[in-house]
């Protein structure tokens, strides 16, 4: 029998605006979600410029996408 297990990814994307990087965001856990049946969601989503040490939450951790 498999056994389950709960991955954590980070990764970046590239969007204009807030509204954007959301609605990438969920597309992608959308598209992964169907594509392997595995429930995939959006967690959290920060705002971060390159070589920053400042995030800023767009959507804060387990937050509502």
């Amino acid at each position: 029998m498999s056994r389950r297990y709960t991955v954590t990814l980070d990764l970046y994307l590239y969007a204009d605006n807030d509204k954007e990087a959301i609605k990438q965001a969920n597309e992608l856990a959308k598209k992964l979600s169907k594509e392997e049946d595995n429930g995939a969601s959006v967690l959290a989503i920060h705002e971060t410029p390159f070589a920053s040490l400042v995030a800023r939450p767009i959507i804060p951790e387990n937050g509502n996408s």
